[in-house]
């Protein structure tokens, strides 16, 4: 990745326009998936009921969310990865 920082500038213009779009909208991806798990995440579960020996307080997480956003953000990425790859 370093040697194609370095060389970008020798890149034709559409190339480097290419992969400024492609920079921005993964950093505004990443940034709405965050926005969106904060925001729509739900309240969390608390274990209410103690019985005898140590709570299990990993039972109580919902693991389905993130699982969900993760599978969002990486159809996104394929999306993109589709768009460009059709495009030449």
């Amino acid at each position: 990745m370093k040697d194609y920082l370095k060389e970008i500038h020798t890149k034709p213009h559409h190339h480097k326009k290419r992969f400024a779009f492609l920079v921005s909208g993964s950093t505004t991806l990443l940034i709405f998936a965050v926005w969106s798990l904060v925001r729509f995440g739900g309240e969390p579960q608390i274990a209410r009921d103690v019985t005898s020996g140590p709570v299990q307080l990993a039972a109580t997480i919902e693991s389905g969310v993130i699982g969900d956003a993760w599978d969002g953000v990486k159809s996104s990425f394929s999306s993109l990865k589709n768009l460009f790859s059709d495009d030449k």
